[in-house]
């Protein structure tokens, strides 16, 4: 049986619900994360709203780590909104300043391509520490 608008948009309401819920986050915080008005959120969750074609639906799905051209074809019914369910991730956290960053950035860049390859495997180890 084809889903209809109202079911597709429904079940897309309910993937960000479950996402946000995932994130212990109330619907004003998501809505807050996202820059978009509470009711709009609301509406959405709902599924009042035609996810597709809402203005704020790219930036609730960047809130939500969502890849935003993956959100929009889920939106649009092409794909099962509950496969963009995922624990939250967690936000890089650093101490550094903003022009130590480009200082690293400028020193890996110098590197050649076998150290440049090196340093990524050590970020990879040290991320799965």
């Amino acid at each position: 049986m084809p889903m209809t608008d109202t079911s597709r948009w429904q079940d897309f309401g309910r993937a960000i619900t479950l996402a946000r819920n995932a994130r212990k986050w109330s619907q004003r915080r998501l809505a807050a994360e996202a820059g978009v008005s509470p009711t709009t959120l609301g509406a959405l969750e709902r599924g009042e709203t035609d996810p597709a074609s809402s203005r704020a639906m790219p930036a609730i799905a960047q809130a939500l780590d969502w890849p935003a051209d993956i959100a929009y074809q889920h939106a649009r019914g092409k794909h099962d909104p509950a496969a963009l369910i995922h624990p939250p991730q967690p936000k890089p956290r650093t101490d550094f300043t903003s022009n130590e960053i480009d200082q690293l950035a400028g020193d890996i860049a110098e590197l050649d391509e076998e150290d440049r390859e090196a340093v990524r495997n050590l970020v990879r180890r040290l991320r799965n520490r």
